[in-house]
């Protein structure tokens, strides 16, 4: 009989090292199968802007009005990315209650004739390294043709990196600077 007790002591002890090791191998997979999700992740593209300030001032030599928003966008990826467009979109609605959208480009010509300090401005197309940081000044003009006699309900900051993504800002308050 302790022939056949030590035999089935014996096959008890492979089972529970079998199954150990089972165990073992799943937790091993399960975790290297979350870390390479992580890491995936950190290498998809992604810009976060966020909007420091923005104001407006109104140019009657050029019959339009300047927006100026001060923008910091964050890499957080590991892949390096830039900023291959920027707009300023406008809603208001018209004298017939019609809802319309305008969309401006940044950095036009005649914005940078208009603004007084062009050490600050984001030049668009701007790169942007991974795990970086790039901040400044995007200026947008606006014809008077465009916005007279309007209600303007909100705006958005439209950026669009090289992939094609896009992110939004929606500034919640806009000054106007008058100086």
């Amino acid at each position: 009989m302790t022939i056949i007790t030590s035999i089935v002591d014996w096959f008890d002890l492979t089972r529970g090292i079998a199954v150990a090791g089972l165990l073992l191998a799943v937790f091993n997979t399960l975790h290297n199968y979350r870390r390479d999700r992580r890491q995936e992740l950190r290498r998809h593209p992604r810009l976060l802007p966020s909007l420091v300030n923005g104001f407006y001032r109104s140019d009657e030599a050029s019959q339009g009005r300047i927006y100026a928003l001060h923008v910091t966008v964050r890499n957080p990826s590991d892949t390096n990315n830039s900023i291959s467009e920027a707009e300023l979109t406008i809603r208001y609605k018209n004298a017939e209650h019609a809802d319309i959208t305008v969309r401006i480009p940044a950095n036009s010509q005649k914005v940078e004739q208009l603004v007084a300090t062009k050490d600050d401005i984001l030049r668009i197309p701007i790169q942007i390294q991974a795990h970086n940081t790039v901040s400044g000044w995007l200026y947008f003009f606006v014809s008077f043709a465009l916005i007279e006699g309007v209600l303007i309900e909100g705006y958005d900051l439209i950026l669009v990196d090289t992939h094609g993504d896009v992110s939004r800002v929606a500034p919640n308050v806009m000054q106007e600077f008058r100086g």
